[in-house]
């Protein structure tokens, strides 16, 4: 299985060509998200989340409950988050696991 980078929302035509070596890229959204919308946006980042797995990674970017919804959501299904900060001109990444008790 081909390891995916969701990206929460594609605003403005942002170029994620930096995160190609990380995975295929798959936008959550597109264009203007309501932020008061929580409900909507949980109900988006589920259907986007579904065939995801524990290596795939996510962009740290746009509106902040978006990434938000999309980190809680991979983590509570995965008991892990693999992230892709942006620095410099290239990403960064950063990584959790769960700790069993």
């Amino acid at each position: 299985m081909k390891t995916k980078v969701y990206a929460p929302n594609d605003c403005n035509g942002r170029d994620y060509s930096a995160a190609a070596p990380y995975g295929e890229l798959h936008i959550v959204t597109t264009g203007r998200i309501d932020r008061f919308d929580l409900a909507g946006i949980f109900d988006t980042v589920e259907a986007a989340l579904a065939d995801s797995s524990p290596n795939d990674w996510i962009i740290v970017t746009s509106l902040n409950i978006l990434t938000a919804a999309l980190c809680g959501l991979f983590a509570a299904r995965h008991k892990r988050l693999n992230l892709l900060l942006f620095a410099s001109g290239s990403y960064k990444t950063y990584q959790w696991r769960q700790q069993d008790d």
